[in-house]
């Protein structure tokens, strides 16, 4: 199933939002919780996912994103250049969804003129 425009921008909007609110806390001079950070890359990575035909991971901790996550829980690297790698990521996300939905829009239409072109060939044959 493709992913809808509404769910996706949902995502995205939920996504800005939370690096949104880490943002204000630098701004503040209050610290951006690990947890934060990796609840943000959690959403990207499902979005990743759903966009490419996978069921959304919900569980981490295993996997190809552990030692990514353990460098946040570690509190290595920085947080601000991780919120600008989902930020730069967004775009190409967004991209790849409307491709998709570009081919399943093709497919859906030959599926429909194959059947009308089917349909009409019986009806000729009565």
């Amino acid at each position: 199933a493709v992913l809808t425009q509404q769910t996706m921008h949902g995502f995205v909007s939920y996504i800005r939002h939370q690096i949104q609110q880490a943002e204000q806390s630098l701004q503040r001079g209050k610290a951006v919780r690990g947890k934060r950070i990796y609840h943000i890359l959690r959403l990207l990575w499902q979005l990743l996912d759903i966009v490419e035909g996978k069921e959304p991971t919900i569980h981490l901790g295993e996997g190809e994103h552990k030692e990514e996550l353990l460098r946040i829980r570690r509190n290595e690297g920085s947080h601000v250049e991780l919120m600008a790698r989902v930020e730069r990521e967004i775009p190409a996300l967004l991209l790849r969804q409307a491709k998709a939905q570009a081919a399943s829009d093709e497919t859906t239409t030959a599926t429909t003129a194959t059947t009308t072109a089917t349909s009409s060939s019986g009806m000729n044959e009565e």
